[in-house]
């Protein structure tokens, strides 16, 4: 009852404010920078990225992801405009606080670059024809044990030709549906509501989109599969964007690839990316494959992590959180896996110590053979008058190899 009641008072609240009512949005917006994908990994997946797990790209694009994620993490991120001119920078802090959700702050910017004017006199000079940039910070709990809701504030500043200048404030709200072992997605994102932006005598209006996805995730042993669709539109355009995107991740190595197909307001386009996993360090890479008009850009990112969470860490934050089920399937889920892993490397123990042993009984007797070839030469080459009585020496007791501890249970698992 606390988290609907916390819910439906913002809820309320938004739609209460005299400022905050929904605008008109079209795409020739001057700050169509709010509507960019910051997460290489996102865009990689053609915009279909909240089916992830644990991703802080996810969750910054979409707060309901903040309720679900369990890990702190800090990601900065860069690219170029298709134009080769233009440049985007963000910058995302995603914290943790165990029972009370996750909260998140994020910076997004972008700059056209400096433009050579020249005045009726011949003189020269540059001018800066838009700066722009939106912070924000976030909040995210779960609604229910498969539901989860998460709430953006952005305060969004603009730049025109460095004279015409606006603010603005608006918001963006999220709620994703997961099943308790992660293996079904879906989710609705409603970004960029309220508030406009007024350079000097007319409003311009924002952006605003709704967006919805839906996706599987297929974890094994040696790999995971993740493919997932989306489909945003702004709001009073006819257009509607849709992306499919799918990842490999290796479980055995720190590396996987991403790719998929987007159509866009500016056209269609095929995406690509890899990621390294490096300790708690990943460096993200996406790119966007140029169409006719030659409208390809390139994307990087550094994502550290402040802590590693397992689905056992994962399910002690969800028992926090009070989600008992998902924090169960994930406890049960991390045991079998376990279990797994222990025969395998128990099995890897056994077959390591019958080869050793076979090995040192080769040896053995080849020593032995060794020896008997040393005194039969010997014997031959001594002449019988020179031969002493042996003495009789105490006989040595020969060392028993030692018996390697094995349950008997391990003998099961030889071949």
């Amino acid at each position: 009852m606390r988290k609907k009641a916390i819910l439906f008072i913002s809820l309320l609240a938004l739609l209460a404010a005299p400022n905050l009512s929904f605008c008109e949005t079209y795409g020739t917006s001057s700050v169509m920078f709010l509507n960019e994908e910051a997460s290489p990994h996102c865009f990689a997946l053609s915009g279909a990225c909240s089916f992830l797990v644990n991703d802080a790209g996810a969750a910054l694009s979409n707060p309901g992801l903040l309720g679900h994620i369990t890990e702190s993490s800090l990601s900065l991120s860069y690219w170029n405009a298709p134009d080769g001119i233009g440049k985007y920078g963000s910058a995302g802090l995603i914290y943790s606080a165990g029972e009370f959700g996750s909260f998140s702050l994020s910076y997004l910017g972008y700059n056209s670059g400096d433009e050579r004017f020249y005045d009726l006199s011949g003189n020269e000079y540059n001018i800066n024809l838009q700066s722009d940039y939106a912070l924000s910070g976030g909040w995210g709990i779960p609604f229910d044990e498969r539901l989860f809701w998460g709430f953006k504030a952005k305060s969004v500043k603009s730049s025109l030709a460095e004279k015409y200048k606006a603010s603005s404030l608006t918001f963006a709200t999220g709620a994703v549906y997961k099943s308790l072992d992660d293996f079904f997605t879906a989710s609705f994102l409603l970004d960029n509501f309220g508030g406009s932006l007024n350079y000097r005598y007319e409003d311009e209006k924002l952006p605003t989109s709704a967006k919805i996805e839906a996706g599987i995730s297929h974890r094994s042993k040696y790999q995971n599969l993740y493919l997932g669709l989306s489909a945003k539109k702004i709001l009073k355009e006819s257009f509607i964007e849709k992306g499919i995107g799918a990842e490999l991740e290796f479980n055995k190595m720190p590396f996987s690839i991403m790719g998929g197909y987007k159509q866009s307001y500016n056209g269609n386009f095929m995406t690509a990316g890899f990621a390294l996993n490096i300790s708690l360090v990943r460096l993200e890479y996406a790119a966007q494959f140029p169409d006719t008009f030659g409208n390809g850009t390139q994307r990087i990112a550094l994502v550290v992590k402040f802590s590693s969470h397992s689905d056992k860490d994962r399910a002690e934050v969800y028992k926090l959180r009070q989600i008992k089920k998902k924090a169960e399937v994930l406890s049960l889920k991390y045991l079998k896996m376990n279990e797994k892993n222990f025969v395998r490397n128990r099995k890897e123990d056994n077959l390591k110590a019958v080869k050793e042993f076979e090995k040192a009984q080769k040896e053995k007797k080849k020593a032995g053979e060794l020896k008997k070839d040393t005194e039969k030469s010997k014997t031959e080459n001594i002449s019988p008058e020179t031969v002493k009585p042996a003495e009789k020496k105490p006989k040595k007791q020969e060392k028993k190899p030692e018996k390697k501890e094995v349950y008997w249970q391990d003998w099961m698992l030889l071949p």
